[in-house]
C-alpha cells in the first residue's frame, strides 16, 4: 500500500483547496495504474470542514503515524509548499526510520507522470 504525502495547511483556504484538488488527481492516477493508496488529505480534509476540526499535522500526526507503519511505501507529492510542509516533514522521516521507500513525485516538470511510477 502507498501512503501519499502532501501538504495541506495553509492560511488561505484557496490555496488548501489547490492542494487538495492536486492530492486527489494523483491519487486518481495511482489508483487508476493499480495502487492502493492512502491519503491522510483525501481522508480527512471533509471532516476538518465540515466539522469545525484542526487541520495542523500535530493533531493529525498520531493518527497518520499509525496508517503510515501499515504502508510499504511512501510517496510524497512535490507540489508548492511541500518542503516547508511539517506534516510532509514528519511523514518521510518516518519512512525512513521504518525504513520505506520515499519516491518523489515532481510535478513542475510535468503533469503528474504516474504511469512510470511503480504501482
Amino acid at each position: 500500500m502507498v501512503y501519499l504525502a502532501s501538504p495541506y495547511s495553509h492560511p488561505d483556504p484557496a490555496i488548501v483547496q489547490h492542494r487538495v484538488s492536486q492530492t486527489m488527481e494523483c491519487f486518481a492516477n495511482l489508483c487508476k495504474n493499480g495502487s492502493v493508496v492512502f491519503s491522510p488529505i483525501l481522508m480527512c480534509h471533509e471532516a476538518c470542514v465540515t466539522h469545525d476540526l484542526p487541520s495542523d499535522a500535530l493533531y493529525w500526526q498520531h493518527m497518520n503515524t499509525q496508517f503510515l507503519r501499515r504502508c510499504d511505501k511512501v510517496f510524497v507529492l512535490c507540489i508548492p509548499g511541500w518542503a516547508k510542509s511539517k506534516g510532509v516533514r514528519q511523514e518521510i522521516s518516518l519512512a525512513r526510520q521504518l525504513n520505506l521507500p520515499v519516491v518523489y513525485i515532481d510535478v513542475s516538470t510535468a503533469p503528474i507522470p504516474l504511469e512510470e511510477l511503480p504501482a
